[in-house]
């Protein structure tokens, strides 16, 4: 699935979102490419490396260097542990479906930035900026969809590794 969000002068962010599904019995069933799980003692969720596009810009055209991370409801209650590295520093938010959409309407209607921007989303769940390795306890509050967020706010792509758990 990949959501498009069209903002003031032409801006277009592309968020690539994987999906984990977590089921009734702690079982995962991950799209979108080949995974790898978490070795340790925890409850796993999901693993990967994957690459972040930078940020670009051609005329008025600007393109996001975004990829997320969509995680399911059925967790509300639930403390989620992640780890995320990268090899050059990026933007981890977690916001919900509604955030982002109300992220998107405030950069565009006379904030003076764009949803391109470095500016951080006004409402969002965890906001760690300027990262290159980050350690996230987070507790998911209500049924709404959630999503991991890796910003690239650099012109070329970077490499990161995330993954999450319970324990």
């Amino acid at each position: 699935m990949v959501l498009t969000l069209t903002c003031k002068r032409v801006v277009l962010c592309t968020i690539v979102v994987f999906v984990a599904v977590v089921g009734l019995v702690g079982a995962t069933m991950p799209f979108a490419f080949a995974q790898s799980y978490v070795n340790s003692q925890t409850n796993p969720i999901w693993s990967n490396t994957f690459s972040v596009p930078g940020y670009s810009q051609s005329g008025d055209a600007i393109t996001c260097g975004v990829k997320s991370l969509q995680v399911q409801s059925g967790l509300v209650g639930t403390e989620l542990f992640g780890t995320v590295s990268s090899n050059q520093p990026i933007d981890f938010w977690v916001m919900s479906l509604a955030e982002i959409n109300a992220w998107s309407s405030w950069a565009s209607k006379g904030s003076g930035v764009t949803v391109c921007s470095k500016a951080s989303p006004p409402g969002s769940q965890v906001n760690a900026r300027a990262i290159t390795s980050y350690s996230m306890a987070w507790t998911v509050p209500d049924s709404q969809t959630y999503y991991f967020i890796f910003w690239n706010p650099g012109s070329t792509s970077t490499t990161v590794s995330f993954s999450y758990w319970t324990q």
